[in-house]
């Protein structure tokens, strides 16, 4: 996946903020992805995915969500990043590698263990 040209084709900009308490923000109406400043190169990369499968996934901001709906959605929004960043990872290869090192793979990008099961269920659609 390209993401610029990603971001390009749904029209969304990148704005970086000053002092946010959080990585990133998708504001729909206004297609703008604020991205926290203070975030290495892989973790930027890794919020601005998270946030555009807040995009892809069709998600509204709602003011009165139930916390369940609000984990759901966090969690598709995180599997969309993971996704791209498998497809990233396995386009560095040849030929498809035989066995990925989940470990090798969390600390490359930055995801926490929390992931483990979600990526090596994702390495299996993808192998």
């Amino acid at each position: 996946m390209n993401l610029e040209r990603e971001l390009e084709a749904e029209g969304i900009s990148v704005v970086s903020g000053h002092g946010m308490d959080k990585d990133g923000l998708y504001l729909p109406d206004a297609k703008i992805i604020f991205i926290n400043d203070s975030l290495d190169d892989i973790d930027r990369k890794n919020t601005i995915l998270h946030e555009l499968g807040h995009l892809i996934n069709s998600h509204e901001s709602l003011e009165c969500e139930a916390p369940s709906l609000a984990s759901k959605r966090e969690l598709k929004a995180d599997r969309y990043m993971i996704q791209a960043r498998i497809e990233e990872y396995l386009a560095d290869f040849d030929n498809q590698p035989d066995v990925v090192n989940i470990d090798n793979f969390l600390k490359a990008y930055h995801l926490q263990t929390r992931y483990s099961d979600l990526v090596i269920q994702l390495f299996h659609e993808n192998l």
